[in-house]
């Protein structure tokens, strides 16, 4: 976990291609990413991951060309509610999809049961709780939409 540089880069990409469901080529993971792996964990090619994120990989897919910015949570359980007893530790599985070409800002919440489209970005400290459709930038607590993308952005 706390191994810098190229070499734990590496090293964390060695144990996240053995223990992910699949997992692409080009894949860096920084220090401090805390990951919980479950079944089925995808991971495409060319991810960032950095610094201080939270992934509960339980249900996750994450496309390809995907940054996920330093304080990040992508979360894909949650708690059984009921009105017997509020909260127990039993946890339904709330899958999550993120598309290709997608950037989390910096302290983003990605939180279960919901999909991101392809060409999004989502804005710093924002709350993702319901789909966002493709080629927009939404932002905020929840996230909205608050501007369409035009044209490719890898053009």
């Amino acid at each position: 976990r706390g191994i810098p540089g190229h070499v734990g880069i590496g090293l964390r990409y060695v144990l996240l291609k053995r223990l992910a469901k699949e997992c692409g080529t080009n894949v860096s993971v920084l220090p401090s990413v805390h990951f919980h792996i479950g079944k089925n964990l995808v991971v495409g090619s060319h991810i960032s991951i950095r610094e201080h994120t939270y992934i509960d990989g339980d249900n996750l897919e994450i496309g390809d060309n995907v940054m996920i910015s330093h304080g990040t949570s992508i979360i894909t359980g949650a708690h059984v509610y009921d009105k017997v007893l509020p909260m127990r530790d039993t946890l339904e599985d709330r899958p999550v999809t993120i598309g290709n070409n997608v950037w989390l800002g910096a302290g983003a919440k990605i939180i279960g049961e919901t999909t991101i489209g392809d060409n999004v970005i989502i804005g710093a400290n924002s709350v993702v709780i319901k789909p966002i459709p493709s080629n927009v930038v939404a932002s905020g607590n929840p996230a909205i939409i608050i501007k369409k993308l035009e044209g490719n952005p890898n053009a």
